[in-house]
């Protein structure tokens, strides 16, 4: 997996799976030209079907990433967003939403 930030390693380590690179590695400061193209070229070499994003952060990074390593973003996915979406409303919800949305993207 890529993903916008590092939020998924109990995740990870439970469902085994992996995340090759976060967008935002720091909170709050965007890549600089070189880390997105690490990025890119991690997509293209583990074949990464999806990059993983959220709806509160600008997905514009994501898109660039995705475009030029030709994969899809998947802009739904929830680590702290409990009550924004009704999908969303509890931390069960939350985990069997996230589930079904990794599932699809990775198949």
């Amino acid at each position: 997996m890529i993903v916008f930030h590092n939020a998924w390693q109990y995740y990870n380590d439970r469902y085994g799976l992996v995340t090759l690179g976060f967008i935002e590695a720091n909170p709050g400061q965007d890549p600089n030209p070189q880390q997105v193209a690490h990025l890119i070229d991690l997509a293209r070499s583990h074949h990464v079907r999806a990059i993983f994003s959220e709806p509160e952060y600008s997905k514009k990074l994501a898109d660039q990433i995705a475009s030029n390593a030709g994969i899809r973003v998947v802009t739904d996915l929830y680590d702290d967003s409990i009550g924004v979406d009704p999908r969303v409303h509890d931390y069960i919800s939350m985990l069997t939403y996230d589930t079904d949305v990794i599932v699809k993207a990775l198949k």
